[in-house]
């Protein structure tokens, strides 16, 4: 076997290695970063779901506690300074609070929302990866075509004795 054919089949070998490597990465590049979106849209809904139900439990914890301090007087609570002074202040602690839940839920959606577009540009180039990952083996072959070139040109590595 002459060294020239000796060139090509390990730039062959190499070459089949890069492309095998490159293409595997993409595919599981561009697989991991689907799932990933996928989980990060779940997670978006689930975020924005967990905001109404804090919500929805907030405002039946203080429509339970306005009844209960509406039942607790044995006068008309609507004519007390005091009681209607405890209300505006329950319902301002309400309005707060149902604020930051849904100021929370909102941030909390979007930073998933952004995560889930991030991972979709993340396996679009996985997958232009996976369409170019024939360049470097190519690259590797043209390479051993030279060197196969140079080997049978090049007296010092004949084997003429």
């Amino acid at each position: 076997m002459s060294w020239e054919y000796v060139v090509m089949a390990a730039s062959v070998a190499s070459a089949g290695a890069q492309y095998a490597a490159a293409s595997t990465q993409a595919k599981a590049g561009s697989k991991t970063a689907r799932i990933k979106a996928e989980i990060d849209t779940t997670n978006a809904s689930l975020a924005s779901l967990e905001a109404t139900q804090t919500e929805r439990s907030r405002l039946k914890k203080f429509a339970a506690l306005k009844s209960t301090n509406i039942n607790s007087t044995s006068y008309d609570p609507y004519s007390s300074m005091s009681f209607l002074a405890i209300e505006n202040d329950s319902e301002d602690e309400l309005k707060s609070d149902v604020e930051s839940i849904r100021l929370l839920g909102q941030l909390k959606t979007d930073r998933y929302t952004q995560q889930a577009k991030i991972s979709d540009i993340t396996g679009d180039s996985y997958r232009a990866m996976g369409k170019t990952a024939w360049l470097k083996p190519a690259g590797t072959l043209m390479g051993g075509a030279y060197k196969a070139k140079k080997v049978s040109v090049d007296p010092a590595y004949s084997r003429k004795a």
